[in-house]
């Protein structure tokens, strides 16, 4: 009877993919003849249709996902799209510290163009690492797995490790100094208090023991997260525990949870424009903020910002979460200036990356990557003065940094080091692996095309360090419970791919 249903399921799950593959083709041409028809007139034809093709390959690599499958190289072209090709939509309006900069039609092509140019490499080159990185992900799931058993001992030793990771990610939210709290050890705590991690585990131990006690724990550790990254002001923090949720949903049992998806958005949207009220509300205050003062400042800035035109403010917050995830200008603004105003900076600072790999524990005087790419560009590009990166400051996009470097050539390096990292995590996962799945989607979220591609790069090796000890954790840790009952777990039975959307 098993063989059957499993035959069936079998049959389902090909006729979805078949229906999701067959209709990636037209949805995606129809992509390219929205962008070139219904594009801003401030762009050439020719801009609109790269943006096109940026889309089309987008919606295509998200047909052919497979259920089951870490959709890194879908999330990350999802991203450069948002980031180069959405943004033909609407004026190509450019502001500096010098105040509104009119951009060239042949910088906004050329830009266009490039981010096609390094679309294209990702893609190639995530593609034809993937296959090889299966084999790697075999040894490394090996090496971060736990084999046998899953039992009670798992549980206790996997619940430990998740309060703990939320714990640092709770001082590091509610402090206003963040990493600073952790001294040298700030990038490290980040890593350990990223929500890939507690909610893994939490994830891996409701699948394995299915009771009432691991979902109920799980879910609070996401609401808990989810108010947590809220009461930074910062959308990006609120929005990661559901995004990392959906990830292991659709990686682990091959269902993609629409309504999430859907609160998601609506939260960017809605609460996007309310976020200016609440960080003058908690980050200009004199006293320290309390986590019920701050769910009080979110009240405050959306009553404000709602209060009066309701959809003018909707209006508004969707430019303005548009206008956030754009980096077409700031690209086109660098082929506007280089080599025009500056010439092109060479492959120097890319060379000295190895030295990102000293800790500064021991070399505290190490150059700062963030000076040495985001400072120095805002400051060459007039996007800031010397004094407002004191502050903060914007990332370098990876298709002008490439293009400041090297030209054309820097910016097909800067998609080939991309794809190499999405191949890499996107091959290693399988659904057997915790330790795999929770590495690829922790990776999702220190990557994109709004930071320069080396950043990344050069934070892997600490990365590699931060999850491979917790994850050893985890799997060495449980033999500490000797006490613990060591139930065998029934396994379920095979889902029907026709609840792939729920």
């Amino acid at each position: 009877m098993a063989s059957i249903a499993t035959t069936a399921d079998g049959r389902l799950s090909l006729s979805w993919q078949w229906i999701a593959r067959a209709l990636s083709w037209p949805v995606a041409a129809i992509a390219v003849i929205a962008h070139t028809s219904g594009g801003h007139p401030g762009f050439s034809s020719q801009a609109l249709l790269c943006a096109g093709l940026i889309g089309a390959l987008t919606v295509l690599a998200i047909g052919y996902v497979r259920p089951r499958e870490l959709p890194v190289i879908q999330l990350i072209l999802l991203r450069i799209y948002l980031a180069m090709g959405f943004p033909v939509f609407f004026a190509p309006r450019m502001h500096t510290a010098l105040g509104s900069l009119r951009l060239s039609s042949r910088a906004l092509d050329l830009a266009t163009l490039g981010a096609l140019a390094f679309t294209c490499s990702v893609v190639i080159t995530a593609l034809l690492v993937r296959r090889g990185a299966r084999r790697i992900g075999r040894d490394v799931s090996k090496f971060l797995d736990r084999q046998g058993e899953y039992d009670g001992r798992d549980t206790i030793a996997a619940r430990i490790l998740a309060a703990v990771s939320i714990a640092i990610y709770l001082i590091i939210a509610s402090s206003p100094g963040g990493q600073k709290v952790f001294g040298s050890f700030g990038y490290v705590a980040t890593l350990l208090g990223g929500p890939a991690i507690s909610l893994g585990l939490l994830f891996w131990d409701m699948e394995q023991r299915g009771n009432y006690v691991s979902r109920l724990l799980f879910w609070l550790a996401l609401l808990l997260l989810t108010l947590a990254g809220l009461s930074t002001g910062m959308l990006g923090a609120a929005l990661e525990p559901g995004i990392d949720t959906v990830i292991f949903l659709w990686a682990v049992r091959g269902r993609l949870p629409i309504l999430m998806v859907v609160g998601a958005v609506v939260v960017l949207i809605g609460l996007n424009q309310a976020k200016h009220v609440y960080r003058s509300l908690s980050w200009r205050a004199t006293q320290s903020v309390s986590l019920l003062q701050r769910a009080e400042n979110w009240t405050i800035a959306v009553q404000q910002t709602y209060s009066g035109n309701a959809s003018m403010a909707i209006e508004a917050s969707a430019d303005s979460a548009t206008s956030r995830l754009s980096t077409l200008l700031a690209v086109a603004q660098i082929f506007e200036w280089v080599p025009a105003r500056f010439s092109h900076a060479g492959a120097k600072a890319w060379l000295e990356m190895p030295l990102q790999y000293v800790p500064r524990l021991l070399w505290p005087e190490k150059p700062s990557p963030v000076k040495e790419f985001n400072n120095r560009y805002t400051t060459t590009f007039q996007l800031q003065t010397y004094r407002g990166t004191q502050g903060a400051t914007f990332n370098l996009p990876s298709v002008g940094d490439g293009y400041w470097r090297l030209g054309w050539l820097g910016i097909f390096l800067e998609g080939i080091f991309l794809g190499l990292l999405a191949g890499l995590y996107g091959g290693m996962a399988t659904p057997s692996s915790r330790a795999l799945i929770i590495l690829g989607t922790g990776f999702l979220f220190s990557t994109g095309p709004e930071c320069y591609v080396l950043n990344v790069l050069g934070s892997q090796p600490q990365y590699w360090i931060a999850m491979a000890a917790i994850l050893l954790l985890a799997q060495n840790l449980p033999a500490l419970f000797s006490g613990a009952p060591k139930t065998k777990l029934v396994r379920e039975r095979p889902r029907a791919p026709l609840r792939v959307f729920k």
